[in-house]
């Protein structure tokens, strides 16, 4: 099997709050949700405990008051893997991710109905793509594109 893994471009970060915020959040995240680009990733996440957002960098966050993000990341490469992934496919993400972790980089998965979004650290852009392109996980090439 082959996966193709398309960067998006820009950078991106990974924004935490309280679980509750959501409702005060809501009328300022619902119009950033309109894709500006394509590809594009604008992901939120909603659990009892907490409300994580992933967005571009360029979308400016709340820096003060109660709906300000209890944490940033920022500095994230995206990849979104190509094509739409049948739910009976096995090892996907396994593939993608046991290359990373044999060369040490930390990655920040987001799945959606139709994909999967890989995230790396830019300081480790390099070295994600030499993982990927020498890896061959349980007979799965991957092959990034720009």
């Amino acid at each position: 099997m082959n996966i193709t893994l398309k960067a998006l471009s820009g950078t991106f970060q990974v924004a935490r709050w309280k679980p509750a915020a959501i409702t005060q959040l809501w009328s300022q995240l619902l119009p950033l949700t309109e894709p500006k680009q394509d590809p594009s990733l604008f992901s939120l996440n909603v659990t009892s405990t907490e409300t994580s957002l992933v967005c571009s960098t360029s979308l400016t966050l709340p820096s003060a008051g109660p709906e300000s993000p209890v944490a940033i990341e920022s500095g994230y490469a995206a990849f979104v893997v190509e094509g739409t992934l049948d739910f009976a496919l096995v090892g996907i993400l396994a593939a993608i991710t046991s290359s990373l972790a044999e060369a040490k980089i930390s990655v920040f998965a987001v799945s959606t109905y139709d994909t999967d979004y890989i995230l790396v650290k830019e300081d480790k852009l390099a070295g994600a793509i030499e993982a990927w392109t020498r890896s061959n996980v349980q007979g799965v090439a991957i092959r990034v594109v720009s």
